[in-house]
């Protein structure tokens, strides 16, 4: 159930991607989409996608970490990043500049989100109309780029 997500952090980015590939006239592949991989066996789900015929040629994770275990399966089925199959991350970790290929990844702007937070808490209500936080897509080499 796409709906049910234990971190509301995580509804936001699946729900932003689904957009995007609305938005850019694809489909969203229900049998292409791992959810809550962290409660599960990650690398045999992850290690399934690719071993279909018609497996991804491009994947979008949650977050940098997953992004790692996706690049720990496709070295292990010999497939090349980016040549094979494209890798983006979510939250531009430290190590997303340290693995390699350089791993591309959306980075969301911490200090601003600490500051916006911090006020609200002070101001002891949340502003609803203030426009959404948005981030920057850093592009490496897991993408060609």
């Amino acid at each position: 159930n796409f709906e049910s997500f234990d971190n509301m952090i995580y509804r936001d980015r699946f729900e932003g991607m689904k957009r995007s590939l609305v938005d850019h006239g694809m489909c969203v592949d229900d049998t292409l989409i791992i959810l809550n991989a962290e409660k599960d066996n990650t690398n045999q789900r992850i290690d399934e996608l690719f071993e279909k015929e018609d497996g991804p040629d491009a994947i979008f994770t949650s977050n940098d970490m997953l992004a790692f275990d996706v690049y720990k399966v496709l070295y292990k089925l010999n497939k090349r990043i980016p040549e094979d199959v494209m890798v983006i991350g979510f939250d531009d970790t430290l190590m997303a500049q340290k693995v390699y290929p350089p791993l591309t990844s959306y980075r969301m702007p911490i200090n601003q989100i600490a500051k916006k937070s911090l006020s609200s808490i002070l101001q002891g209500f949340v502003d609803k109309n203030s426009l959404p936080i948005t981030g920057t897509l850093i592009k490496r080499m897991s993408t060609g780029d």
